[in-house]
This record gives structure tokens, C-alpha cells and sequence, in this order.
């Protein structure tokens, strides 16, 4: 066999291996998919679009076609895109709605970035997810199509669930390990490796106009941190092999165990000292959360064992929704609670949810060794009680 065909199939195998509760865990990665989407599109007017002028409209190049719409018909645009995210987080013809999500977010985005100029980070959460999970049976769990496939088929609709692969999951982790690698070395090709008071003076200027740009808070800390070798300096470089070994997590699960519990804080850092939100990165990351085991250890039950008869009302208020999406507050407002819930607190929510994340995993590393010292001792004293008496002088 050829050095090719053997890395091929060690790839196939890496890539289609199966994955304990794949079903459970992509449905769930799918509504946290629409949270994060939906909060992030009531955060921004697309129809403010209309209110630059028309020098301003620039599409990117492959869009150079595209014509400068009219408010109508970015209001309209929008509301499709929150009516199909809607569909999608209640699990309604998943395929079919997934591939509306994909067209219709890619548009809102050439939209805006064709207005406003920013908006490149923001196609990690419109393009990338949906481009591969589209492909994935996301909606084989904890959806209206698990509930009438479950009703049509009865235990064979189960059965489907055990079936459903994790292949897109792990080519969306390519491409991540791509994009940090890419990243990493794009910096270390430019002052990152030449200027060691790169980060230092970045500190300054990048979080001032952060600030000017989309207001991020200005840290206090920053000029301190600026006058410190010993704290910028590995800020610096700690970044480049950050990025630059962030391939590893394809081939090694340990590294991934612990990349993913540090990825999170990576950002926050970055919003909270740059001003740098991309917060679209969220939805990335969490088609890699195991959400199954954060649903059992939060006991919710997301049975949906009520019937069916609840599935017209929640299409139609998903209708109302969409449709008042961009004449009323509250449909808005309930995603980002009116403004408080902006790219700033979102990532101390994170950051407070990672630091919590690592407690669990102390606490279970904890039980696990006390477990394991328990058993030690029990098997030793069983060994112990089941030794013969040592002979004595007085004996024989």
C-alpha cells in the first residue's frame, strides 16, 4: 500500500469515526447555533445600509454585481433570515431551512460589508458553520423532525439517532485549525517576530480605536501592561505558538481537551485589552462543546414529550417574529435584553462560563482520584485479610 492511500485512510477513519451521542450533541450545537446568530444580527440595523451614501457602497469583489438594494428589501432580507433561524432552532425540515440560513446569512453579510466595510469575521458564523453542518443530521435530535420521525417510525426513529455521523463537525475543525495557523503565521511573517514592543504598543492604539469604532471599553490596564516587558512580552509570543500550534488539536485529543478550555480566554483577552470582539468565533466553538454532558449535569429535560399539537402556534409565532422583526423592540430586543447584552458582556458571560467549566473538571478530577485511592485501599486490605498468618518461633 502506497504512503498516499495509507494517510488517506487514516484520514477516513479519523473523519468519519463514530461519536458518542453525535445526535444529541449536534442538536443541541444547532439551537446554540441560532442563539448565537440571531443575538448577533439584533445587534446591527441592516437597513441603516440605506443611510450611507451611495459612494460608500463598495461590494467585495466577487460581488461587484450585486446593485445597492433599497430599504424594503433589506428589511425583507432580514426578516427571512430570522424567520428561517427560527425554523432551524426549532428543528422544522432542518436540510432545507439550513440551506435557506447559508444563502441568506452570506447576503446580510455582503450587505453590510458592502455598507459599512466590516464584517469579514462575521462569515464565520454565516458561512463556515452552516456549509458543513448543512450536510450533518443536526436535526436528528432534539427537533420537530426527531419528534414526527419518531411518531411515524416509532423505535426505529432511535435507531436513526445512534446512526448520525460526526464528519462535518471535524471538517469544520479543519478549517479553525486552518484559520489559527493562518493567522499565526501572517504575524510571525510581519512585526509580530521583529518588534517584541509590538503588542505593547498595539495595547495602545488598537484599544483606542477600538473604541472610536464600535465603543469597547478602554482597559485601565493597558499603559501598565504596556510598561512591562515581562507581561507583554509573553503576551506577544504566547499568541504566535498559541495560533501557530493550534493544528495539533486534528490529531491529538488531549491537546484538544485543553485548547478549548483555554480558545475561550484567548478572546476575552483579546476584546478586553484590544477591543477585538469576533464574536461570531462562539458558534464555531460550539459545535465542539459537548452539550449532552452540560444538559445531564444541568438536568434539563428537552424530551418534548407534550405531542405535536404545540408545532402550528410556535410556527406561527415564529412568523409573527420574523414579520415584527424590524417594526417592533421586543422581538430584537429579546436576544441582546435591550442593549445590556452587547460584545462586551457576552464575553464576561463567557469567561465566567469557562471558568466554571474548568471548576467541573477539577471537581470531577477530584472524585476521580479520591474514587481511586478508595479502591487502592479497599483491594489492599482485601490482599491483606487474605494472606496466611506469619509463622512464629512457638509454631512447629
Amino acid at each position: 500500500m502506497t504512503f498516499p492511500r495509507r494517510l488517506y485512510d487514516k484520514f477516513a477513519e479519523w473523519l468519519f469515526a463514530p461519536k458518542e451521542n453525535a445526535a444529541q450533541r449536534l442538536g443541541l450545537a444547532r439551537i446554540v447555533f441560532c442563539v448565537v446568530y440571531l443575538w448577533r444580527i439584533s445587534t446591527y440595523r441592516l437597513t441603516e445600509v440605506v443611510d450611507l451614501p451611495v459612494a460608500d457602497w463598495r461590494p467585495p469583489y466577487l460581488f461587484k454585481w450585486v446593485p445597492r438594494p433599497s430599504e424594503l428589501s433589506l428589511s425583507i432580507l432580514e426578516s427571512l433570515l430570522v424567520f428561517a433561524l427560527l425554523l432551524l432552532m426549532l428543528g422544522y425540515r432542518t436540510r432545507l431551512v439550513g440551506f435557506a440560513v447559508l444563502g441568506l446569512g452570506v447576503a446580510f453579510n455582503v450587505c453590510k460589508l458592502s455598507g459599512v466595510g466590516i464584517g469579514l469575521s462575521a462569515f464565520l458564523l454565516m458561512f463556515w458553520v452552516p456549509v458543513f453542518l448543512v450536510w450533518s443530521r443536526w436535526g436528528a435530535a432534539y427537533s420537530i423532525d426527531a419528534l414526527l420521525n419518531r411518531q411515524r417510525h416509532g423505535s426505529r426513529g432511535k435507531v436513526d439517532e445512534d446512526t448520525v455521523s460526526f464528519w462535518p463537525a471535524r471538517g469544520l475543525l479543519l478549517v479553525l485549525a486552518i484559520l489559527f495557523f493562518t493567522a499565526g503565521y501572517s504575524k510571525l511573517t510581519h512585526s509580530w517576530s521583529e518588534n517584541p514592543r509590538y503588542v505593547a504598543d498595539l495595547l495602545l492604539e488598537k484599544s483606542v480605536a477600538s473604541y472610536l469604532r464600535n465603543g469597547a471599553p478602554i482597559s485601565p490596564l493597558n499603559p501598565f501592561i504596556a510598561s512591562q516587558p515581562f507581561l507583554y512580552v509573553p503576551m506577544q509570543f504566547g499568541a504566535l505558538l498559541f495560533e501557530l500550534s493550534f493544528p495539533v488539536v486534528v490529531v491529538s485529543r488531549r491537546a484538544r481537551w485543553a485548547y478549548f478550555r483555554v480558545v475561550p480566554l484567548f478572546h476575552a483577552v483579546n476584546m478586553f485589552f484590544l477591543g477585538i470582539p469576533v464574536i461570531e468565533i462562539l458558534a464555531v466553538y460550539a459545535v465542539f462543546v459537548d452539550w449532552e454532558s452540560v444538559r445531564r449535569f444541568l438536568r434539563l429535560d428537552l424530551s418534548w414529550r407534550w405531542g405535536t399539537g404545540w408545532i402550528p402556534p410556535a410556527v406561527l409565532a415564529v412568523a409573527f417574529t420574523s414579520a415584527a422583526w424590524n417594526t417592533l423592540p421586543v422581538p430584537r430586543g429579546c436576544f441582546n435584553m435591550f442593549g445590556w447584552l452587547d460584545h462586551y458582556t457576552i464575553w464576561v458571560l463567557v469567561s465566567l462560563a469557562t471558568f466554571a467549566w474548568w471548576a467541573v473538571d477539577l471537581r470531577r478530577w477530584i472524585r476521580q482520584r479520591v474514587t481511586a485511592r478508595r479502591r487502592s485501599s479497599v483491594g489492599t486490605s482485601k490482599d491483606l485479610g487474605s494472606r496466611p498468618p506469619a509463622s512464629t518461633g512457638s509454631e512447629g
